[in-house]
């Protein structure tokens, strides 16, 4: 299957919420889509050459002197249970907390994709909060 054909796929799904929510979400030419829920930015995106859709969202910034968070961050990611199967990592360009899921796109379908990304808004919320009330309380 081409690359073409797997964003095809995807942009289908992506049709399926917008008939739902009457919501404009569109994979770009780079094979991008971004969005927003409650002011935190979500990037869906297909790469060149992959049968993979990933989903991620910047966190927060990564503060200086952020040893204790960092170490926080690393414990929330332990067998992916806070995380709910999500990788939670920093964007070294960006100097932001990240956090990541990628899927198959032959593996799952529609329903499962609306589930997954609804679950994943949810995870990357719950541990936005954390990361910012763990901040907060190590430089209390």
């Amino acid at each position: 299957m081409t690359n073409a054909r797997f964003r095809e796929i995807v942009q289908t799904w992506l049709d399926s919420i917008n008939n739902v929510k009457n919501e404009e979400f569109t994979i770009d030419d780079t094979g991008r889509c971004k969005f927003f829920f409650r002011n935190m930015e979500c990037i869906l995106e297909v790469p060149d050459g992959s049968d993979r859709f990933f989903i991620y969202a910047p966190l927060m910034e990564v503060p200086s002197n952020s040893d204790g968070l960092l170490y926080y961050a690393l414990s929330l990611n332990l067998f992916q249970i806070e995380t709910v199967g999500t990788t939670l990592a920093i964007d070294r360009s960006a100097n932001f907390f990240v956090l990541s899921y990628h899927a198959l796109i032959s593996s799952i379908d529609s329903e499962k994709f609306q589930k997954l990304l609804g679950a994943f808004i949810h995870t990357a919320q719950a541990i936005s909060k954390k990361l910012f009330k763990e901040c907060k309380r190590q430089s209390a």
